[in-house]
């Protein structure tokens, strides 16, 4: 069966009472029904790690590797074989978890969604299903065994047409006495009370669901709680409610199927198994009589072309999702399009090649068209995306009449942010400009996700300045621009992803003050400074003297002392050309007088 990756499922886990929910298509979330919800990570590192970036044919022991294709962070294009080898850094590690930070590779084969172009592929652990396409945010745990004699390895194999691939590949090892190491049997491991979870090539745009995929997705059983629930969550990428598109049709509505019979409302090909579902609002079944099996074009645990919020209370919370190696045409509604608007495009793709043979040779200037090293094409045949990504560079080839097309730029850009007025967090109100360098990663989603990219990342771009600078004090501003810096590249790194924007690099211009500000800072500061030389005044005039009192110490101990000081006064006098010169009486001389009246 097929689908376009358009669902999505949010999950919550409830307390004593059924009162949370969570919900699962091809992308998942999970929320907490007290009142409020909220996103959080779901990963926290266990140890240190390491910034150490490897590439194909390596081996790495080292906790918190990236494993990057070659020339990263450039696309990759080439065929070939790119394999990394993991060795446990220590014997009490059990597992391995992948973050796929970076992932985009070919997709699969569009009649059976067979990844037969690219494929991703681990080996060495748990038995993981062959992947390809756009994965980027998707994790994997992989068992690493006992003992330190099981190397697991990383394999992405690609070949056919000429695609831009990219992957980075986060690699964390996880100790066995951890609270992070996955339950077993677990692909996927997802900890808190809320989150969103995802199939692999989840993708509104272009994504299809991959054939012959059989693992588990586990959630942490939080404390306090007893049952989670599961909402397939909206569409807005295709402006639709619907999200769950398990052997449904994508873009016509199809109703839910439940059961492991081999009726024809039944999922007996392919499946997302929640065990003993029931939709909120309905009376928890008996044992016997759950449902567990939900397929079909709409999330429900019942019959039905209303989406529905499914509770589940079986622990540990699983679920198991499932597709056979058959895909379209066979499933049922398994179409991209409805049969009416496919067999209208393949009379039109037909006409308009008639219309280039006959037109020969001058409708090669038309279909022939070029872009340079640095562009790419994405092309739109009747209004849908054309099948193997962006095209590009050199010559590539489109049909006259039905095809469009969008020239996109991936050559590092700047923009000059303008002058912002913000209020500081100790009520200072400053003006800042930045410059922010950014670039298109990824030509499709660039074009196919968001209206304008480089408008709304320029918007984006301010806003985040202004709230960056908003939470901290004048000082920090001024004393701390790279970290600030620092910060905003990856708010905006992260909040640009969706829409195919990769931004580099962030710098703080300027920091501009009230003059009044200005003044009262420089008084501040000449006071401050005055006030520090009078201080070093002070001590140097209590240095001298303290000195001066030991050496009229040593002088009174030693008469002669004295008298020679006495001489080396007289002849530092006489050495200037004085006209007058002050001969004291010497001191011996009124010592001996005195003495003498003394004895009389």
């Amino acid at each position: 069966m097929e689908t376009t990756n358009e669902g999505v499922t949010t999950k919550t886990m409830m307390r004593r009472r059924p009162t949370t929910r969570l919900t699962r298509n091809r992308s998942f979330t999970k929320s907490q029904q007290d009142t409020q919800k909220f996103e959080h990570s779901i990963w926290q590192p266990v140890q240190k790690e390491s910034r150490f970036m490897t590439s194909c044919g390596s081996s790495t022991s080292e906790n918190g590797t990236y494993f990057v294709n070659s020339g990263y962070p450039s696309p990759y294009n080439g065929i070939g074989s790119c394999e990394l080898t993991i060795i446990k850094s220590h014997p009490e590690v059990c597992q391995i978890r992948l973050d796929f930070n970076r992932f985009t590779i070919a997709g699969p084969e569009p009649m059976n969604n067979v990844c037969n172009q690219d494929q991703f592929m681990v080996s060495g652990g748990n038995p993981v299903p062959a992947i390809c396409g756009v994965n980027q945010g998707s994790h994997m745990y992989i068992d690493a065994g006992i003992g330190t004699t099981n190397p697991v390895k990383l394999t992405f194999v690609t070949s056919g047409n000429s695609f831009e691939r990219i992957w980075k590949v986060k690699v964390t090892q996880i100790p066995c006495n951890t609270i992070y190491k996955a339950d077993e049997g677990c692909l996927q491991y997802y900890t808190g009370v809320s989150g969103q979870l995802r199939s692999f090539n989840y993708d509104p745009a272009s994504g299809l669901q991959l054939s012959n995929q059989d693992y588990g997705i586990c959630v942490r059983t939080e404390r306090n709680f007893c049952g989670i629930q599961y909402t397939a969550c909206p569409d807005p990428v295709n402006n639709r409610s619907r999200s769950f598109t398990l052997s449904g049709n994508s873009n016509t509505p199809v109703n839910s199927m439940i059961g492991s019979g081999a009726g024809p409302n039944n999922c007996a090909n392919d499946w997302l198994l929640v065990p003993c579902a029931a939709n909120v609002g309905r009376l928890q079944p008996a044992q016997a009589l759950c449902t567990d099996r939900i397929c079909g074009g709409t999330f429900s645990a019942d019959l039905s072309m209303q989406s529905a919020t499914v509770l589940s209370t079986v622990k540990p919370f699983r679920l198991w999702f499932h597709t056979d190696g058959v895909e379209a045409p066979v499933d049922v509604a398994n179409e991209d399009t409805d049969s009416e608007s496919k067999t209208c495009g393949k009379i039109l793709v037909f006409l308009s090649w008639v219309l280039v043979i006959f037109t020969m040779p001058f409708s090669l200037f038309v279909c022939f068209k070029v872009v340079q090293e640095y562009e790419r094409a994405v092309i739109f045949r009747l209004g849908r995306l054309l099948s193997g990504g962006a095209k590009g560079p050199g010559i590539f080839f489109i049909l006259p009449c039905i095809d469009t097309y969008a020239r996109v730029d991936l050559r590092t850009l700047t923009y000059d942010v303008p002058p912002q007025e913000v209020l500081t967090k100790d009520s200072v109100t400053v003006s800042v400009d930045a410059v922010v360098y950014y670039r298109v990663h990824n030509a499709t989603i660039s074009i196919a996700n968001v209206e304008n990219a480089h408008h709304s990342t320029r918007l984006l771009a301010q806003t985040t300045l202004r709230n960056t600078m908003g939470t901290r004090p004048l000082h920090e501003i001024l004393s701390e621009r790279e970290t600030i810096s620092g910060n905003m590249q990856l708010a905006l790194d992260e909040a640009t992803e969706a829409w195919g924007i990769k931004v580099e690099r962030v710098e703080i211009k300027d920091v501009r003050l009230p003059v009044q500000l200005q003044r009262a800072m420089a008084a501040e500061a000449e006071a401050a400074r005055e006030a520090r030389a009078k201080v070093i005044a002070a001590e140097g005039e209590q240095k001298a003297s303290r000195a001066l009192r030991e050496a009229s110490e040593v002088i009174g101990d030693s008469p002669a002392a004295l008298q020679l000081r006495y001489l080396q006064t007289l002849n530092t006098i006489s050495a200037e050309k004085n006209s007058t010169i002050v001969f004291p009486l010497p001191i011996d001389l009124l010592t001996y007088f005195l003495r003498a009246r003394e004895e009389s």
